[in-house]
């Protein structure tokens, strides 16, 4: 039981991790869902 609560534990802190490095990179909520960077408007 205590094997799996550290399972579960250090999978909550991956996926935490992986959020916030998604939001420096960029992403917004949908992309980090889905994987996608934030559209931006074309520079002109």
């Amino acid at each position: 039981m205590l094997l799996y609560l550290l399972d579960l534990a250090g999978i909550a802190v991956f996926a935490i991790s992986g959020v916030l490095a998604a939001g420096h990179a960029g992403l917004d909520w949908l992309g980090v869902m889905v994987g996608l960077p934030a559209s931006k408007p074309p520079s002109q």
